[in-house]
């Protein structure tokens, strides 16, 4: 059976920038409910509390080594439908940069990666399909390799689908586009080889006319690599993956919404390309604990934690209930007075304050949550971010679980 890590675009977080630290969280599903409401006014910060040192705060997240195959030298196969050649030869310079750049080797080496190569462009030979099912890849990459499109695959090979705008993608009933962004999966063993591949949909449409587009095609393309190359096997060979994060367990989704410009270094008189990648989570950053973890990252290492980043909500008779937990800004240079605010009520019942303000680092700021009786139980996600005195920004999650 097939299984996928997906890159997920949930609405609840779709609007987050940023994320320069992660939250701990439980191992369980979040409740997700569709009627987020908006964030309450701030009551006024009570600075009153002791201070901390301006670095203290709560320990990163540590991914987990599970023994499972890494890619060591990615050789990576841009796949495209026919009509799509040009934007084939867009993806495949891009991804001929990805896989040898300073970007790929600062990140992934901790986890084993050396410098990859392009092996081309692939175009199907036959027309892209109205809608493609994740269960269908076993069967069309058997039919690559058949056909000759591709050679026997080997450890190293890499295939980066990348679908036409008409292509209608579903992933174990999900939605391309509308729950996710992209996902990396491995086939079924085909001549005694599983094949890593990957598919990366142009969500904000023709990456080849808009440069918004490609923009977002380019982070896709980056965040799957990344994570294919240090957990290319996540169910059958898990490698490098946390259960600890809300936002997803792989290196790319523990820094999911930051990303950052990535420049060529071109030769002949051909003119340099900057290209927006995803940051990577350095579990080396993490264990300094004195580190941006999401690599490469400008400025100092900041954030506004939340602590703990657990918070039970135990509710009386009337269905009511309350906790108090703690604000946290530290940072690990001087980046002035630093900001934050929730960035969406948990719930239509759930009521934290204050919801936003302004500390500087080693500052604590005491809050409470509130339910109303009408919430369900279960867990909710808190999503904060931060942002510094020159603009940079920074996110944090926790858990808030009613009982």
């Amino acid at each position: 059976m097939i299984r996928v890590r997906s890159l997920l675009l949930i609405a609840a977080v779709a609007a987050l920038v940023g994320c320069h630290d992660s939250g701990l969280g439980s191992t369980h599903d979040l409740a997700m409910p569709a009627d987020l409401a908006p964030v309450d006014m701030a009551d006024p910060v009570d600075l009153s509390l002791p201070q901390r040192d301006p670095t203290d705060h709560p320990a990163a997240l540590a991914l987990d080594n599970a023994g499972g195959a890494t890619i060591a030298a990615m050789e990576v196969y841009t796949v495209v439908w026919p009509g799509d050649e040009a934007l084939g030869a867009k993806v495949e310079a891009f991804v001929r940069f990805l896989v040898q750049s300073d970007w790929w080797m600062t990140t992934l080496t901790q986890y084993g990666a050396g410098p990859g190569v392009s092996k081309g462009v692939v175009v199907m030979n036959k027309p892209a399909p109205n809608i493609m099912d994740d269960n269908e890849f076993t069967g069309l990459i058997t039919g690559m390799i058949t056909d000759g499109l591709i050679p026997a695959p080997n450890d190293n090979t890499m295939l980066f689908f990348i679908p036409p705008t008409t292509l209608h993608s579903t992933l174990q009933g999900a939605a391309g586009c509308d729950v996710y962004g992209g996902y990396h999966s491995e086939t079924e063993r085909i001549d005694g080889q599983k094949v890593v591949y990957s598919v990366d949909l142009q969500c904000l449409g023709d990456a080849l006319t808009s440069k918004r587009a490609f923009d977002d095609l380019t982070v896709t393309i980056s965040h799957e690599a990344a994570e294919a190359q240090s957990d290319p096997y996540p169910f059958t060979d898990p490698a490098w993956v946390t259960q600890e994060s809300l936002l997803g367990g792989e290196v790319s989704d523990l820094c999911v919404f930051e990303n950052v410009h990535e420049t060529t270094h071109a030769t002949g008189g051909l003119p340099d390309t900057t290209y927006l990648v995803t940051t990577v989570y350095s579990q080396a950053a993490a264990i300094a604990g004195n580190q941006a973890t999401c690599q490469p990252s400008a400025g100092p290492f900041f954030n506004v934690a939340v602590s703990p980043g657990y918070i039970q909500v135990q509710r009386g008779a009337d269905g009511t209930g309350t906790a108090t937990a703690k604000y946290l800004p530290f940072s690990f240079g001087d980046v002035g007075p630093i900001s934050w605010t929730l960035q969406f009520s948990p719930g239509s019942g759930i009521k934290i304050s204050p919801s936003s303000g302004e500390a500087n680092a080693g500052d604590t700021i005491a809050f409470t949550v509130t339910t109303s009786s009408d919430v369900q139980k279960g867990p909710y996600l808190m999503a904060v971010t931060a942002r510094d005195a020159a603009g940079d920004k920074a996110d944090y999650t926790a858990e808030i679980d009613v009982n």
